[in-house]
């Protein structure tokens, strides 16, 4: 019997017995652990349900042989600092009958995990899902963001080399900023890691390559997707007006459509308008059905994505997945996935611009994009992560077993 902790930090909404997360820990990706242990439990801060929730816009977690350890919702470092004695002392009293706790960074309860781990001697599996140096910090960073980045910063490095298990999201670039000691040091039963996306794609989610006409130069639809829609939150949705705006002054027809909820919705369109470009923009709000969401990405030509910070997006992937053409930020680890011609500095607007008015006067090269964006994100499917989150577990399962022997 192998039971796991899932330190989660994602923000859960609880409605009767189910839980629904807009974020990773979805009931597909906690798949990856129920087919490897016998029993997860994720710890994540949770609320109730209330009439402003609409739970059909979010995606269900849990599932067979999962339970949840609801914390406050809290928000912030100083509502954290205010309740840390409370959420260690619940945190404890859950870890005492685990195995091992897998916890994902950047998150803001990283110490407190590896305070409650280490005094239980519990090992400890770190995913690395992005970069706590630019993750924390919105579009216009406050002195106040650039600390907790950087405190963040060291926090990741240091638990890296002393987490038992790291795995990470991309297959180089975080490795190299956030080494582990089975990187520097080599793998051993009590040191390892892997590269695996947190990427959700099913078989039936990939299509065959696009075939990309000259009418896209008489009706071109750009596509912007992030889980919340705000114009501090460094997902590129300011700078994805500004190219939309650079397309119009060049006499290109085309729209842009934001996916996405949040509170700042209204803020963007008022931006939008400001700007000139209002009526061009639509808003489909948050989506949860993956069937519905597929056809929205189908219905359009370009992924525009200068996001200020990733790890390796899932987004993008998806995108990637429909033969869809990606224009995007050079952040972190996209350009593992996307070719140099279509990557810029997330604020270089006008070279985004310029890059695809000269795509759609080139479909030829549209539909070379196309195939081989299908072909990398098929390294990112269900299917093949399987197999190496598979071995990463089996290390994780050895090492318990390890420890249960030193114990006896």
């Amino acid at each position: 019997m192998y039971k796991v902790v899932l330190i989660a930090d994602n923000h859960f909404i609880k409605d009767n017995d189910n839980f629904y997360v807009n974020g990773t820990y979805t009931q597909q990706y906690l798949k990856r652990f129920t087919s490897n242990f016998d029993l997860v439990t994720v710890i994540g801060r949770t609320r109730n349900v209330t009439d402003q929730d609409d739970v059909s816009k979010l995606r269900l977690s849990g599932g067979e042989r999962v339970d949840f350890l609801e914390l406050p919702d809290f928000n912030g470092v100083k509502n954290y600092i205010k309740i840390k004695s409370r959420l260690k002392k619940q945190m404890l009293d859950n870890l005492k009958t685990c195995d091992a706790v897998f916890v994902r960074m950047p998150c803001i309860l990283t110490t407190l995990a590896f305070e409650c781990a280490k005094k239980l001697s519990l090992p400890v599996m770190i995913d690395v899902g992005a970069d706590p140096n630019t993750i924390y910090r919105s579009s216009k960073t406050t002195i106040f963001e650039l600390i907790i980045s950087k405190y963040m910063q060291k926090v990741c490095q240091k638990n890296c080399m002393t987490a038992n298990g790291v795995s990470y999201v991309t297959k180089k670039v975080l490795q190299e900023k956030y080494p582990c000691k089975a990187l520097v040091l080599g793998e051993s039963e009590v040191y390892f890691t892997a590269a695996i996306s947190n990427a959700d794609i099913s078989e039936d989610f990939y299509t065959n390559s696009r075939v990309y006409s000259e009418l896209i130069k008489k009706e071109l639809k750009l596509l912007h997707i992030s889980n919340n829609i705000c114009s501090n939150s460094g997902k590129g949705h300011i700078e994805a007006i500004e190219v939309l705006k650079g397309l119009v002054n060049n006499d290109i027809n085309c729209s842009l459509t934001f996916v996405g909820g949040g509170q700042g919705i209204d803020e963007i369109k008022a931006i939008a308008h400001a700007s000139g470009v209002g009526d061009r923009i639509h808003f489909t709000g948050r989506i949860a059905d993956r069937g519905e969401y597929k056809s929205i990405i189908m219905s359009h030509d370009i992924f525009i994505f200068p996001s200020h910070s990733e790890g390796l997006p899932r987004v993008l992937l998806e995108t990637m997945a429909t033969g869809m053409v990606c224009v995007s930020s050079n952040v972190d680890g996209i350009p593992e996935i996307l070719e140099a011609d279509n990557i810029f500095n997330y604020s270089d607007t006008a070279g985004m611009t310029k890059r695809i008015i000269e795509l759609i006067h080139d479909v030829e090269s549209m539909n070379n994009i196309s195939v081989q964006n299908i072909k990398v994100a098929r390294e990112y499917s269900n299917t093949n992560l399987k197999k190496v989150y598979d071995l990463y577990y089996a290390k994780v399962r050895k090492l318990i077993d390890v420890n249960r022997i030193k114990v006896n």
